[in-house]
């Protein structure tokens, strides 16, 4: 057994000498001096790496199998011909006809273009009503082009004044005085609008009205269930709802506006009748030694409003702020149910 590994180390070392052997024929070990004398001569295109000798592509003969094709020739261009073609020259129209458009239809065109206010929406003034709480109507007035314009609205028997804001728009509530009511709005230069809207309170309530010129002083005040002045149940422009009363009064309009109309409208429930109804006049500056008019407005029996027109000859100025009581009113008035 000791003889077999000896001749295994033997082998072993005797492979080792030779593969060393083989190793120095190569190249120098790293670790050996450099012995220029010793070294084998390569040829100049020669590479080694490792153990395995390479030549470099460049070296490679020319009659290599593996060789890249060459690109075919590119075609040959046509010659430019001898004689030059001349195209034809491209006819310009002399004139830009514009679509025939009848002169009606062009000045209708430049009329929309210019119906527009300060505010960009169109002039075209519009009226539009809606039903309100208590048997009212809300209208709504536009009217771009025509701002700080006095309106004339009219309804039934009464008319009053309003003016259109800065942007040429305005709006009311207004009483009214059927369930189908149907309002006018006009402006001074003649434009008129008119809308009907259905208010199915109103068939329950009664109204009364006062409409005046300019400041005439002129006031309606309504006493219910013998109320006295300054008593609950006493309605008029100081106290429009009475201190508890059933019925309320709603001023429409602005006497200041010159030559302006306005209206005092007094509403109570139908089925109130101990209703009592005076006009009384405060002597101003405006109005005094002078004569002053309004008219009534009662509902009869039929639920057709009923006028009476009214004149006062008011005392001169030096009766100022005494109030006077219209004499040729009726008292003790009761109004007929609808």
């Amino acid at each position: 057994m000791n003889r077999k590994r000896q001749l295994l180390a033997i082998g072993v070392c005797v492979v080792t000498v030779i593969a060393s052997g083989k190793y120095m024929e190569l190249g120098q070990h790293p670790s050996a001096p450099e012995q220029a004398s010793s070294a084998p001569a390569f040829a100049p295109a020669t590479k080694i790496y490792g153990l395995k000798k390479v030549t470099p592509l460049a070296a490679r003969a020319s009659n290599d199998p593996v060789a890249v094709p060459t690109r075919a020739a590119l075609p040959d261009l046509p010659k430019d011909p001898e004689v030059a073609v001349v195209l034809p020259a491209a006819t310009v129209p002399t004139e830009i006809r514009a679509m025939p458009r009848s002169e009606p239809m062009l000045a209708a065109l430049l009329s929309e273009g210019e119906r527009f206010g300060a505010s960009g929406l169109p002039c075209g003034p519009s009226l539009e009503a809606a039903p309100a709480v208590q048997g009212m109507a809300r209208l709504s007035i536009s009217a771009p082009c025509q701002p700080d314009s006095l309106v004339t609205v009219t309804h039934d028997m009464m008319s009053f004044t309003v003016a259109t804001d800065p942007m040429g728009l305005a709006s009311v509530t207004v009483p009214a005085f059927a369930d189908v009511a149907v309002f006018l709005a006009e402006f001074p230069d003649g434009t008129t609008m008119s809308r009907a809207v259905a208010v199915p309170e109103a068939a329950d309530i009664t109204r009364v009205a006062l409409q005046t010129q300019g400041a005439s002083g002129m006031l309606l005040h309504a006493y219910e269930d013998g109320a006295s002045y300054g008593d609950p149940g006493h309605v008029w422009a100081g106290a429009p709802r009475g201190n508890g009363a059933r019925g309320s009064m709603t001023q429409l309009g602005d006497p200041m506006f010159d030559g302006g109309r306005s209206v005092q409208v007094y509403s109570a429930p139908a089925d109130l009748h101990a209703l009592r109804l005076s006009v009384e006049v405060e002597v101003n500056a405006a109005n005094c030694g002078r004569d002053v008019e309004a008219e009534t407005l009662f509902p009869d029996a039929d639920g057709q409003t009923l006028t009476r027109r009214l004149v006062l000859d008011v005392p001169d100025c030096d009766a100022l702020g005494e109030f006077l009581v219209l004499k040729n009113l009726p008292q003790d008035r009761t109004l007929a149910g609808k």
